[in-house]
């Protein structure tokens, strides 16, 4: 049996399943739960990704297989569209900057 390590245990905690249930199944399910959160998160609060992923569950995008398929942002696309891609509003942007 392999001994964990503190980031075995830090990540069972984080993900919630002490009690050394982390396994690989798990933690792709949780990885996949939180791509699709922050999927849907990004397309509600940015117009840019609203654009980009109008349907992101539809178009199959929320498993780990098909992350080699989520449209590619470049840096470009960040600087000509800067205020449309943030998902915070200006006034929470402010506070950062």
């Amino acid at each position: 049996m392999m001994r964990k390590t503190p980031l075995d245990m830090w990540l069972e905690n984080s993900i919630g399943c002490g009690g050394g249930m982390l396994n690989q199944e798990r933690l792709r399910q949780y990885q996949q739960e939180r791509l699709a959160a922050t999927l849907k998160w990004a397309a509600e609060k940015s117009p840019f990704y609203r654009r980009l992923l109008p349907d992101w569950a539809a178009m199959g995008l929320e498993t780990m297989d098909s992350w080699p398929d989520l449209p590619f942002t470049t840096a470009d696309d960040l600087r000509q569209q800067m205020d449309q891609s943030f998902c915070a509003c200006r006034k929470a942007r402010s506070a950062v900057w």
